[in-house]
């Protein structure tokens, strides 16, 4: 199973939906780069700063 890209799953998911159905219930399946070109700057990389500072203050 792991030689299995997940993408395909996704996309199969998406070919398996009526293309008037999938526009009206917004199913879209976004890859786990794409996501995390948004989660990482967004949630990530602010999360990971906030956990620096307090080992800092920690440390004094």
């Amino acid at each position: 199973m792991a030689a299995i890209e997940p993408s395909i799953f996704g996309t199969l998911f998406e070919r398996g939906l009526d293309p008037n159905q999938r526009e009206q219930l917004g199913a879209h399946y976004t890859d786990p780069a794409s996501i995390m070109q948004l989660v990482n700057p967004v949630v990530l990389d602010p999360l990971r700063e906030e956990w620096r500072l307090q080992q800092i203050e920690l440390l004094h």
